[in-house]
C-alpha cells in the first residue's frame, strides 16, 4: 500500500482548486455566450418579422392603389363621353374585372333627382331590365329625399343583378363616403363592410370616385356639388386583396388584424386574416377563431392610408412562424460550451498523468531533431564527397578523350565521332556533378561568396565565348552589341557571376526556336543602386501556370520530354548565388514571344 508524500499532497490540492476555478469560469462564459446569442436571435427574429410585415403591407398597398386607379379609370371614361351606354360600360370594365379577381363589381351610380326617376327607370327597362326600379331601404322617408344614387350599371351582371336600382345613399356609411368624395373630388373608401352590412353579402369595402358633368376643375365645394353627375364605384372583396399578391401570411404563420382607424364605434371588431389552414375556425374574416396561443413579443402595427381612410394592420406571430423562423444557434452554443467544458475537465484531469509523458516526448523530439540535423549534414557531406569522387574519374576520361582526339591521324572518322560522344557526355556529366555540388553547398549553407568591385565587360565577353559553340550547334545568333558599351563597375563574386550568366545564356540558346536570337541588354537603376542585365530569347516562352515553379530544384517545367540537356537545378543555383551577392533574379514574358530572365547586381558606387 502506497501513500502520497507531503510534496505530492501539496501539489494535488492546488491542482483540484485549479480545476474548480477553470470549470466555474468555463460555465460562466458558456452561460454568457448562450444569453448573448439567444438575445441576438430574438432580436433578429423580431426584425425579420417586422420586415415580413412591412413587405406584406407594401404589396397590399400597391394592390390597393392599383384597384383605386382602375376605379378612377371609369370616371375618365365617363368624362370623355357625353353619354355612356350600358353596353359601352360593360365592354370597358370587363377586361378590368378579368385581370383583377379581387374586384367583385364595378358600378356606375348616377345622381338622379326626383324629376328624373321615371326617365332612368324607362331607360333601364329599354335595356331589357324589365323589373328595374329605384329602391330605398326606408320607404317611409321616400318623400323626403330630393336625390337618389341608384346602382344603375354594374358588371358582372349575373352576380350583382339583385342590387340594381338600390339607392346607395340610404346606407349612412356609404352616403357619408359619397359626400366626402364629392366635396374633395378624390377617391374615398367606405369602412370595412361585414357580410351583414354589405349589399353583396361579402366582406367588402367600396372605393367611390366622383364624376362631374363639366370637364373643368372646380375650385369650391358648391360648384362640385352642383355639377355632380354621379359616382364610379368599385366593390372589393377584402380577403382576395389580402391574398392576391403574396403568400407571406399563408406560408409563415402570421395573424393580421385589419382595423378601420376612423370607425369610432366602441364595439368595432377587426377583420382577422389568419394563415391558410392554420386557424381553428372555417372561413375568413370577422368571426374566425384565433390561435389559442400567440407570441405577444412578436407583434407589429402599421398604419397607412387607403383612399382617405386610415387602416391599421396589426401583425402577430403564431407558433408556426416561430417554428419556421426561430434559429437554434444559442442552443448550439450552449451544447458546444458544455462539450468544451467537459473536454477541459477531462484535459485537466488527464494533464497531470500526461505531464511526464510529454516531457519524455519532448526529449525524444529533441533527440530526433538532432538526428535529423546530423542526417542532413551527412547527406550534404555525402553529396560533396560523391561529387568530388566522381570528378576524378571524369577528369581522367575527359583527359584521355582529348588526347585521343589530338591524334587524328591515327583515327578514322567513325572513331573521332565516338570520341566526340565521349567528350560531350563527359562534359555534361561533369557539369551535372558541379551543379549538384553547388546545390549541396547551398542547402548546407557552406558556400563561400567573395564580393569584389570589378568591371564586367571582359566577364561578359568570356561568357559569350563559352556559349558560342553551343549557339552554333543550335543555329542561334547572339547579339553581343552590349560589349560596345562600357558598363559601370559592380560588386560581385566573379566566378559565381560568370556561372549565372553562362547558365542564363545556355538556357536561352537551348530553349530557343531554330534560327532564333538571344539578346543581352542592360539598365542602370540609379534610384536602386543596381545594374539590371536582361537576357531575352525568341523561343516559345513559359506558360503562366508554370512560372511560379521556375526556381524549384529538379523541376524542368515539362521540358523532360524534349531532347534538351539539363536536370532543372541551374536556375535554383543561380537564384541562390545572386541573392548571396545581395542581388535579385526574375522572369518576364517577352512582348511578342519568348522569355526574359533578368538579374540585378549592386553598383560599386
Amino acid at each position: 500500500m502506497t501513500t502520497d508524500t507531503p510534496h505530492q499532497t501539496n501539489r494535488i490540492l492546488p491542482y483540484k482548486l485549479q480545476i474548480i476555478i477553470f470549470i466555474g469560469i468555463s460555465l460562466l462564459l458558456t452561460s454568457i455566450a448562450f444569453l448573448f446569442v439567444n438575445n441576438a436571435e430574438q432580436e433578429k427574429l423580431k426584425n425579420s418579422f417586422k420586415e415580413a410585415a412591412s413587405a406584406y403591407q407594401a404589396q397590399l398597398n400597391t394592390k390597393l392603389q392599383q384597384n383605386i386607379h382602375e376605379t378612377k379609370s371609369i370616371r375618365h371614361f365617363f368624362s370623355a363621353s357625353n353619354h355612356v351606354t350600358r353596353q359601352e360600360f360593360s365592354a370597358f370594365v370587363s377586361p378590368i374585372l378579368a385581370d383583377n379577381p379581387e374586384i367583385q363589381a364595378l358600378q356606375w351610380v348616377p345622381r338622379v333627382t326626383t324629376t328624373d326617376i321615371q326617365r332612368y327607370i324607362d331607360a333601364a327597362r329599354q335595356d331589357n331590365l324589365n323589373n328595374f326600379n329605384i329602391r330605398d331601404e326606408h320607404r317611409d322617408n321616400k318623400g323626403d329625399i330630393n336625390e337618389y344614387f341608384p346602382l344603375y350599371y354594374v358588371e358582372p351582371v349575373p352576380q350583382n343583378s339583385d342590387g340594381l336600382g338600390f339607392n346607395l345613399a340610404t346606407d349612412t356609411k356609404i352616403k357619408h363616403s359619397m359626400d366626402r368624395a364629392r366635396d374633395c373630388n378624390c377617391a374615398i373608401s367606405t369602412p370595412l363592410l361585414t357580410r351583414s352590412q354589405s349589399v353583396d353579402k361579402n366582406n367588402t369595402f367600396l372605393i367611390i370616385v366622383p364624376v362631374y358633368r363639366n370637364r373643368t376643375k372646380f375650385v369650391n365645394i358648391a360648384d362640385r356639388r352642383h355639377n355632380l353627375q354621379g359616382f364610379s364605384v368599385g366593390v372589393f372583396i377584402i380577403n382576395k386583396i389580402l391574398t392576391a399578391e403574396t403568400n407571406l401570411l399563408n406560408d409563415n404563420g402570421i395573424l393580421v388584424d385589419i382595423i378601420d382607424k376612423e370607425n369610432t364605434q366602441s364595439n368595432q371588431q377587426p377583420y382577422l386574416h389568419t394563415p391558410k389552414g392554420k386557424g381553428k375556425g372555417k372561413g375568413k374574416g370577422k368571426g374566425k377563431k384565433r390561435y389559442t396561443s400567440v407570441n405577444t413579443y412578436l407583434q407589429h402595427e402599421i398604419s397607412f392610408d387607403v383612399a382617405g381612410r386610415q387602416w391599421i394592420l396589426n401583425f402577430t406571430a403564431t407558433p408556426t412562424y416561430q417554428k419556421l423562423n426561430q434559429q437554434s444557434y444559442s442552443w448550439i452554443v450552449l451544447i458546444i460550451g458544455l462539450i468544451l467544458t467537459s473536454g477541459l475537465l477531462i484535459f485537466l484531469i488527464t494533464n497531470q498523468r500526461h505531464q511526464l509523458a510529454t516531457e519524455k516526448l519532448s526529449r525524444n523530439l529533441a533527440i530526433a531533431k538532432e538526428a535529423a540535423d546530423k542526417s542532413s549534414k551527412a547527406k550534404s557531406a555525402f553529396l560533396s564527397s560523391m561529387t568530388h569522387e566522381l570528378r576524378t574519374p571524369l577528369s581522367t576520361i575527359l583527359g584521355f578523350g582529348q588526347l585521343l582526339k589530338a591524334d587524328k591521324a591515327l583515327l578514322n572518322d567513325e572513331q573521332l565521332e565516338n570520341i566526340d560522344y565521349i567528350l560531350n557526355g563527359g562534359n555534361q556529366l561533369l557539369g551535372l556533378v558541379n551543379q549538384v555540388l553547388d546545390l549541396s553547398k547551398v542547402e548546407s549553407n557552406t558556400i563561400n561568396i567573395t564580393l569584389e568591385t570589378t568591371e564586367i565587360n571582359h566577364i561578359l565577353e568570356h561568357c559569350f565565348s563559352v556559349v558560342r559553340t553551343l549557339s552554333s550547334e543550335n543555329e542561334i545568333s547572339i547579339d553581343e552589341s552590349i560589349l560596345n558599351t562600357t558598363l559601370p563597375a559592380v560588386k560581385i563574386d566573379v566566378d559565381r557571376f560568370k556561372q549565372i550568366i553562362i547558365n542564363l545564356l545556355s538556357n536561352a540558346i537551348k530553349y530557343n526556336r531554330k534560327n532564333g536570337s538571344v539578346y543581352l541588354n542592360h539598365e542602370i537603376q540609379k534610384y536602386k543602386g543596381m545594374l539590371r542585365l536582361s537576357i531575352s530569347d525568341t523561343g516559345h516562352g513559359i506558360k503562366k501556370e508554370k512560372r511560379e515553379k521556375l526556381f524549384t530544384p529538379f523541376n524542368r517545367l515539362g521540358a523532360e520530354s524534349l531532347d534538351i540537356d539539363g536536370v532543372g537545378i541551374g536556375l535554383t543555383i543561380s537564384k541562390a548565388f545572386i541573392e548571396l551577392m545581395n542581388g535579385h533574379i526574375g522572369y518576364s514574358p517577352a512582348v511578342d514571344q519568348g522569355s526574359i530572365f533578368w538579374i540585378e547586381v549592386q553598383l560599386a558606387n
